[in-house]
């Protein structure tokens, strides 16, 4: 290695008359700031991201009685017009329309949903149109559990809460399990309460 060199030639460290400079690993520290309160809105989810405590809809057991109740009638119908020997046409038709009254139950009950969220419960109306209403849980006051004995021996009921907003007292009808869906809500109420 020549005098005047300033670098090994074999293996590239610096050398300061004639001494190896030892090589030092440089480290670079980049400074993250905390989050001030100007970024704090993008970190917020939005509300509408909410996390979802249960999301029910009506029980389908009396939808499901009309169906069988419809199906009994058809298959008398269409035994009485063929001991008689009358049009079999006559018999479908009736048969199809017992099933009117099911299938209008059917849809009601699918145009309804509840959603508990941690600060509000949501009730959607409507399949093709939709509204929904909000009810915040901060102005629930109570919550109770109404069903009748056959209810309670099938497991279905009504969630009434009341509220000291406009709406007054809302109605969560015919819910499976109410119960425990009511102890979820008054755990909820509770919390915003304690907030």
């Amino acid at each position: 290695m020549p005098v005047e060199s300033k670098f090994c030639n074999v293996c590239g460290i610096g050398v300061v008359a004639d001494r190896p400079i030892t090589a030092t690993t440089s480290h670079s520290s980049v400074s993250i700031p905390l989050s001030n309160p100007q970024n704090q809105s993008a970190l917020i989810q939005p509300q509408d991201n909410e996390e979802v405590i249960f999301r029910i809809r009506p029980s389908f057991y009396s939808v499901g009685t009309t169906y069988i109740g419809a199906a009994v009638f058809s298959l008398l119908a269409i035994a009485i017009f063929g001991y008689f020997a009358l049009s079999i046409g006559i018999s479908l038709a009736l048969s199809l329309a017992s099933f009117i009254f099911p299938l209008v139950r059917h849809v009601q009950r699918n145009r309804v949903v509840y959603t508990l969220t941690p600060s509000k419960i949501e009730i959607d109306f409507g399949i093709l149109s939709k509204t929904v209403r909000n009810i915040p849980l901060r102005n629930a006051q109570d919550v109770t559990v109404s069903a009748a004995l056959f209810e309670r021996m099938i497991g279905i009921g009504d969630v009434i809460i009341d509220s000291a907003a406009e709406a007054g007292k809302i109605q969560m009808r015919q819910i499976p399990d109410p119960r425990k869906h009511a102890d979820l809500i008054l755990q909820q109420v509770q919390q915003v309460h304690r907030l």
